[in-house]
C-alpha cells in the first residue's frame, strides 16, 4: 500500500466543500462508536481526527509513516501494514482515500472482496478516487475492463505516474460482485482542478464475500468434463497452499475420505500419519495411477463416485472434496452424500470443500471469455454458486459451524517471449475446462489480448486463488 507524501494543508480533502458533503454524509450513516479502518493514512488523517472527534474508534494501517501523523493524532492511531497482507474483521467502516491507486486491476477487485469481508453487514466503505469518466484519455491507454494502468493522476498536488484508474461503471460492478451496494456518489474537486470521486458503499449481501461475485446464479450450470490431457498442463505450473492449509485442517482427524482424489496425494499425506485413509476416484486415468501404490501406501481405494460414495452412514470423522464439485452430476446429492458418510458424533468432525475465490484470476479468464464462444455450455463455471450451495446443505445436515478461508495459489508461465507466454497460457487457461469444446481454438485467440494485459501487470503467473470451507457441528 502506498502512501501520498504531501505537507501542503494539514485540512488537505477537509478544504474541498464536495469532499466534506462526501465525508458528512458517511459519518451521518455510522453507528455510534464505530470500530474504523483508515487504510492510507497521509490524506485521511483530517478524517481520522473528525472521526476520532466524533466519539469513533479510528486505526489506520500503511506501509510508510504518515508526516501529519504525530501532530494530530497520537501512537496508538497507525500500524505500518500493506493492505494486500492486512488482515482483520468485525468492522463498522473502511476509509480509503486515494490509496488504492498503485494496485493492478487484479488487486483492486481482489482488495475490494478483502475490505467486504472485513466488515459487518451493513457497514460502509468510503472510497476517495479519480474516474477514467473525467479524465481525459485521448488514445494513450488502452481501457479494459472498465479501468486503464498506468495513468498519469494527479493527487493532493502531487503526480502519480503509474495509477490504476477505474470507471464509475467498473467500480460499481466490482463493489456489486463483492457483496456492496453504492449508497453514495460525489464528484470532488480539490485545489483549483484536480477531479476526483468519492464513493460510500455499504455491505448488503448477508453471505460471506468468499461466497461471490454476487449475484449467485440460479443454479448449477452442469459438470465440466475432466481430462487428463488438460488437466497436466496446468497442474505441472501450479505452486498451490491450499494443500498444506487443508492437512493443517485435518491434523487431528483419524478416519478421512477424499472425494475425487485425483492422483491420491492428499489420502497418501493422510495416512502417512495415521496409518490409514479412504479414497474416491472415479476418473479411470487416475484411478490406475492411484490402484497402482494405494496398498503399499495404506490407502483404501474404493470405486464410487460423489454421487453415490460407498460407505455407511457416519463412517468417517472428516470427508474432504478438494477441487471436485464443478466436475460432479448432481451438486446437492453430492454434498449430502459427503455429509451422510461424516460421523457428527466424532470429536474431531468436518467436512472440507476446496473450490476457486471470487478473485480467482485463472476462472475470472475463463467466465469472460469462454462461455459467450462455447458450443455446448454458455454459463460460466460460478465457484461461488458450490460454496454457497455446499454452505447451506451442510448446515441442514447438521454441521453447521461453517466457516471460510483465503488460500492464495497461482499458475506459473516463464516464457520469455511475451506472445509465446500469452499463447500458451491461453492453451493452458481454456483448456482446463473447455478442450473438447468445438470451439476451443477461438477460446484460445479469444483470451490471447486478455493475457497480454494481464502480463504487463503480473508478468509470469496467472492467479489460482481458493476458498477452503469447512463445516463442523456445533
Amino acid at each position: 500500500m502506498g502512501s501520498i507524501q504531501d505537507n501542503q494543508n494539514q485540512q488537505g480533502i477537509l478544504d474541498s466543500l464536495d469532499a466534506r458533503t462526501a465525508i458528512d454524509g458517511f459519518i451521518r450513516g455510522l453507528p455510534a462508536e464505530a470500530n474504523i479502518l483508515l487504510v492510507g493514512c497521509e490524506a485521511s488523517v483530517p478524517l481520522a481526527v473528525k472521526l476520532t472527534e466524533a466519539g469513533h474508534h479510528v486505526c489506520g494501517i500503511d506501509i510508510s509513516k504518515p508526516s501529519n501523523r504525530d501532530a494530530m493524532l497520537g501512537d496508538q492511531f497507525f500500524q505500518t501494514a500493506d493492505m494486500r497482507d492486512y488482515s482483520t474483521g468485525n468492522l463498522d467502516a473502511i476509509v480509503a482515500v486515494f490509496s488504492t491507486y498503485h494496485l493492478t486491476g487484479a488487486q483492486t477487485y481482489s482488495q475490494l472482496f478483502k475490505f467486504s469481508e472485513w466488515l459487518k453487514p451493513g457497514g460502509r466503505i468510503l472510497l476517495g478516487t479519480s474516474v477514467i469518466d473525467s479524465l481525459s484519455l485521448n488514445g494513450c491507454h488502452d481501457c479494459v475492463d472498465e479501468r486503464v494502468r498506468c495513468y498519469p493522476v494527479q493527487c493532493l498536488g502531487k503526480q502519480m505516474v503509474a495509477a490504476t484508474i477505474l470507471s464509475k461503471k467498473g467500480w460499481a460492478g466490482m463493489a456489486s460482485n463483492a457483496g456492496l451496494s453504492v449508497e453514495k456518489e460525489v464528484d470532488v474537486v480539490l485545489g483549483q482542478s484536480e477531479r476526483h470521486y468519492f464513493v460510500t458503499f455499504c455491505r448488503t449481501e448477508q453471505k460471506h464475500p468468499l461466497m461471490g461475485p454476487y449475484p449467485l446464479p440460479q443454479s448449477y450450470r452442469g459438470p465440466h468434463r475432466l481430462s487428463e490431457a488438460a488437466w497436466h498442463p496446468f497442474a505441472s505450473r501450479l505452486v498451490r497452499d491450499e494443500f498444506d492449509f487443508v492437512l493443517d485442517v485435518l491434523k487431528h482427524n483419524q478416519k478421512v475420505l477424499d472425494v475425487g482424489s485425483g492422483y491420491g496425494k492428499l489420502p497418501k499425506e493422510v495416512a502417512a500419519r495415521t496409518g490409514k485413509a479412504y479414497s474416491i476416484e472415479p476418473n479411470p486415468d487416475r484411478n490406475s495411477i492411484q490402484a497402482t501404490n494405494a496398498e503399499n501406501a495404506g490407502i483404501e481405494l474404493a470405486q464410487g463416485t460423489a454421487e453415490n460414495i460407498p460407505f455407511p452412514d457416519s463412517t468417517f470423522d472428516a470427508v474432504v472434496a478438494m477441487w471436485v464439485l464443478h466436475y460432479v452430476d448432481d451438486l446437492e446429492k453430492s454434498l449430502h452424500e459427503m455429509a451422510r458418510v461424516a460421523d457428527r458424533s466424532a470429536p474431531n468432525a468436518r467436512l472440507v470443500v476446496v473450490q476457486g475465490a471470487p478473485d480467482n484470476e485463472i476462472i475470472h479468464l475463463m467466465n469472460t471469455v469462454c462461455p459467450p464462444i462455447s458450443a455446448t455450455n454458455g454459463r460460466p463455471n460460478h465457484q461461488g454458486y458450490l460454496l454457497s450451495t455446499a454452505a447451506e446443505i451442510f448446515t441442514k445436515c447438521g454441521f453447521e459451524d461453517v466457516s471460510v478461508h483465503r488460500v492464495d495459489a497461482f499458475c506459473e508461465f516463464r516464457d520469455e517471449d511475451l506472445e509465446e507466454r500469452c499463447d500458451k497460457a491461453a492453451e493452458v487457461v481454456a483448456g482446463l475446462w473447455c478442450l473438447d469444446d468445438a470451439k476451443f481454438d477461438d477460446m484460445k485467440q479469444a483470451l490471447v489480448p486478455r493475457l497480454r494485459f494481464h502480463f504487463l501487470d503480473r508478468q509470469y503467473a496467472v492467479g489460482d486463488q481458493a476458498v477452503v470451507l469447512v463445516a463442523k457441528p456445533l
